[in-house]
């Protein structure tokens, strides 16, 4: 499900359903409307460029050349594609891990923070002396403890509950995530969108029909009740206690839910319409609306909205497509109102007013009538923009907020790759065996006889005479012999490199580089990997918080208790005290290690040195240890454990005999099993070898 609409306000009323088409629409609402429509397609016209540029840049990823180029059988090496795939695998590795912090405030009033003065006064009150201060401290203490505790369980169930909808909905939240990165490496930009849906339980035929009559006899009575002054029938009434008690017995039927909970969509790249006097796409800065863009037929739309549009909207003629022409009717066997064609419709976030709606294209009245949103967000807009490749904005350049894909950035070398190896393929054909003899020497048959002659053949050729040599009538053709120069394919590959970062060695091949080259470039190429790994988690950071927010603002404490358990907390306080206190982030680095090895071996290196220092946190060690290992560190670390090493010297000197009969470890004397040998410490890993003079020739410099 990549969307859900929202159902207007009068959907489930039947009065409502059925009374649209007979009321008329004001003329205000009719330019307001029109308004917008005529914006938000002037904003298309603005990026058109940029929306045209995204889908080339998606047909060139998928077969590595441009249509003209590709569709004429021609040669084509996908460079492009090969280095998406690995980007994505690269940025990407794995599902992120969701931690909910609490923010750094100063709770206590009393109490300076410290353990020692929180032990002295302990230590006052426990020896029969107290007095107010250290009574004030104990309590200050106390209560910042709670608090805090309070707020980690919040915290803790937030965490579950961002788990289970990362693996509750069909495609998970990962492979729609890879899809993202993907888009944004193939466009340059991808959008995510942050929905909520709670989904109600439908009644039953006959529940409904009972449900109608009870409100109609209600009706009835409380008609009769106030056309009759005598009071025979009121309020306090049993029997129109009964049909309340009924009324609302089935009322809570219909109301069951059966899904609550955030919804993740991934809006395609030229479906979001931005305001032109954006600046930044980084939260749409500069940007008074934003609007996405959707097609359905107007059968579907009424199934969504209960809103009928009629023959009375502009037809499209295909999904995303953007042309404005008249679609053309389809054959006569098919539904006639969806041969009418697909109507183009937006929903639209204006910030300025702080108003959601949803317009049609050619349709006079609102689709879905402006509203507050549903749920806040840091920012307004529940759209987030992810790039990569950013630069500085141009003033008067159209699209210039956009950044240049990788793809875009490859244009150049994946073409002239595939030229090379295209005219090479020429080349070689040209240079087949030929033969020339003169106009009418030899006849249809004999050239038949040597084109397609077996091997060994005996060739007999009429038209040579007594005495005559093949030499003298046939002679070969001359070419051109292949210079493999002229179609090398070395610069392309540089120019790849210089690009985006890719080596040859990552596109499969491996050239004449010495490994110190390759290790130096393989580094390189690392160092924006890793910086596009944080710019992924810092995205996710914000997703996630946001998710959060709208987890805390709308969820039932119901629904979180059946997700979570019956220990799940959740917060009594309003949903915007809890998001000041308690936010979600992405543990840096968890969606991808692309410098996992080189991260592996230094903290191998230093392991040894921290663990003597004092002061020093070993959890926080453990953890960072276990994830380069990819090891789940909550699994592993288990608060107030000793080390495994100091538990087996603590079983030792407890006495007992040691392994094969060996005298037990106490024996030994007080060190006991200290003084066996002592196992070997952590070999570090390989680091790069740094260059020497002689590898790098002269006149040349490292990119």
């Amino acid at each position: 499900m990549e969307y859900e609409q929202e159902a207007p306000e009068t959907a489930g009323d039947p009065q409502a359903e059925m009374q649209p088409e007979t009321l008329a629409v004001p003329e205000d609402t009719k330019r307001r409307v029109k308004e917008w429509v005529q914006r938000i397609i002037a904003a298309k016209d603005h990026w058109k460029e940029t929306f045209d540029r995204m889908r080339e840049d998606i047909y060139f990823a998928k077969h590595g050349a441009t249509k003209d180029w590709s569709t004429s059988d021609q040669y084509v090496v996908p460079i492009v594609s090969r280095h998406i795939n690995q980007a994505v695998a690269g940025l990407y590795a794995k599902n992120p891990t969701a931690s909910a912090k609490r923010r750094k405030r100063l709770m206590t009033t009393v109490w300076d923070g410290k353990p020692d003065s929180l032990q002295a006064a302990i230590d006052t009150v426990m020896g029969g002396m107290p007095d107010p201060m250290s009574m004030a401290i104990l309590q200050d203490a106390v209560k910042t403890k709670q608090y805090n505790d309070q707020l980690d369980r919040i915290g803790e169930t937030l965490e579950i509950l961002s788990e289970y909808f990362d693996g509750e909905q069909r495609p998970t939240f990962k492979r729609k995530m890879k899809a993202l990165v993907r888009r944004a490496k193939t466009t340059g930009v991808g959008y995510a969108e942050l929905g909520f849906e709670r989904k109600y339980g439908e009644l039953t035929e006959d529940e409904t029909t009972v449900l109608e009559d009870a409100k109609n006899k209600l009706a009835e009575i409380e008609r009769r009740a106030a056309d009759f002054a005598d009071g025979t029938i009121d309020e306090t009434s049993a029997e129109m206690s009964e049909l309340k008690s009924a009324i609302e017995g089935l009322a809570q039927k219909q109301d069951m839910i059966l899904r609550e909970g955030p919804v993740d969509m991934f809006p395609k790249s030229t479906s979001i319409i931005i305001d032109p006097c954006c600046t930044s796409l980084d939260g749409f800065q500069g940007a008074g609306w934003i609007a996405r863009e959707f097609h359905d037929t107007p059968k579907d739309i009424r199934k969504k909205y209960k809103v009928d549009i009629g023959a009375d909207y502009k037809q499209y003629t295909e999904h995303g497509s953007g042309d404005l022409a008249r679609y053309e009717a389809k054959s006569s066997g098919e539904d006639a109102e969806d041969a009418k064609g697909l109507a183009c419709y937006w929903k639209v976030w204006d910030k300025s007013l702080g108003e959601v709606f949803i317009v049609v294209d050619g349709y006079e009245d609102f689709l879905s009538p402006p509203r507050p949103p549903d749920f806040e967000v840091n920012g307004f807009y529940p759209v987030l923009a992810l790039t990569f490749n950013d630069a500085e904005p141009e003033e008067d350049e159209k699209g210039s907020i956009f950044p240049v894909s990788d793809v875009r950035a490859l244009r150049h070398p994946q073409m002239e790759y595939n030229r090379s190896r295209e005219y090479r393929r020429l080349h070689r054909e040209a240079n087949k065996p030929k033969y020339v003899s003169k106009k009418g020497r030899l006849q249809d048959e004999d050239k038949e006889k040597l084109a397609n002659h077996r091997p060994h053949e005996v060739i007999e050729l009429a038209s040579m005479k007594d005495g005559e040599k093949v030499e003298d009538i046939l002679q070969p053709m001359k070419t051109h012999p292949l210079d493999p120069a002229l179609y090398e394919t070395n610069s392309e590959v540089e120019d790849v490199l210089r690009t985006v970062g890719a080596q040859e060695a990552n596109l499969g091949g491996v050239g004449g580089e010495t490994a110190t080259e390759t290790s130096i470039a393989e580094n390189s190429r690392m160092t924006s990997v890793a910086s596009n790994v944080d710019d992924l988690d810092d995205f996710l950071t914000e997703y996630t918080r946001a998710r959060g927010q709208i987890m805390l603002s709308q969820m039932s404490e119901e629904t979180v208790k059946e997700i979570v358990g019956p220990g799940a907390m959740w917060p009594s306080l309003s949903a915007d005290q809890i998001a000041k206190e308690v936010w979600l982030v992405v543990e840096a680095g968890s969606s991808g290690r692309p410098n996992r090895a080189s991260e592996l071996a230094n903290m191998e290196r230093g392991m040894p040195a921290l663990l003597q220092m004092p002061n020093m946190n070993p959890v926080v060690l453990g953890r960072k240890y276990a994830t380069l290992l990819d090891m789940d560190p909550d699994e592993l670390i288990l608060e107030g454990l000793p080390s495994i090493q100091a538990l087996n010297a603590m079983f030792g000197k407890m006495g007992g005999a040691g392994p094969m009969g060996s005298p037990a470890p106490a024996a030994q004397g007080p060190a006991g099993g200290d003084n066996q040998e002592q196992p070997p410490g952590m070999t570090p890993g390989p680091q790069p070898a740094q260059p020497s003079g002689d590898e790098i020739p002269a006149g040349e410099f490292i990119n």
